[in-house]
């Protein structure tokens, strides 16, 4: 009697359904001993293969619990999250160098290339030292004699003219910034790889104007 049955989950046999006029599966016959008992199949054939099973063995359906929120797509909405941010650093950024679209009406505003490694700065700061014949802030500074000098200078090297303050590290920004080199009117370009901190040099009276040349990462990388 339970030749080609399918078991139940409560050790009863499912019959095969049977075909209706239209062809389709209509219904299974739950075996339970001798006793035969009609079990509709329709609303659970339309379900997941664990709720076929669960409506055979005549469990209730219930959602599966899908565990606690992962913290990184849904954080607990009363933690702050641990991260320390100096907001003097967006400060100094903000008021430091103008906005794109502010006038510089007085003319004291001073162009800041941010120097990034193996993509064409060194290019544009030789040729707005050397072709536009201007003065430059840079790395050259320090290597100037007066580099220690506790007043700015201008002195030339390799036909270029450099101010004698080092705009590419910490120490050397400092050292121009109690120099006031924003406002001295030596510098016609600063240059330095350091945005953050060179951005101290300005100020909402003499704001620099920043700008940079970037180069795909791949490019930069097979250059090195």
């Amino acid at each position: 009697q339970t030749k080609d049955k399918i078991p139940s989950a409560n050790n009863g046999f499912l019959a095969e359904p049977q075909q209706n006029q239209n062809g389709f599966g209509g219904g299974g016959e739950l075996v339970e001993g001798d006793e035969i008992v009609e079990q509709p199949l329709q609303g659970a054939l339309s379900d997941s293969a664990g709720g076929i099973v669960a409506a055979a063995a005549g469990v209730k359906n219930e959602p599966l619990d899908e565990g606690p929120a992962d913290p990184l797509i849904a954080p607990p909405a009363n933690e702050e999250p641990d991260i320390e941010v100096d907001k003097s650093v967006s400060v100094s950024i903000e008021q430091g160098f103008a906005g794109v679209y502010e006038a510089d009406t007085n003319h004291k505003d001073i162009p800041f290339l941010w120097f990034i490694p193996r993509s064409g700065s060194t290019i544009a700061k030789n040729i707005i030292s050397q072709c536009l014949d201007l003065t430059v802030a840079s790395e050259v500074g320090a290597t100037l004699a007066s580099k220690d000098s506790e007043k700015l200078e201008i002195e030339e090297a390799a036909s270029h003219n450099y101010v004698n303050v080092d705009t590419t590290t910490v120490e050397g920004i400092e050292r121009a910034k109690k120099l006031n080199l924003a406002s001295s009117g030596f510098a016609n370009l600063i240059v330095s790889p350091r945005l953050q901190e060179a951005s101290t040099l300005f100020s909402s009276k003499y704001h620099g104007r920043a700008f940079t040349i970037i180069r795909h990462p791949v490019e930069r990388s097979i250059s090195m």
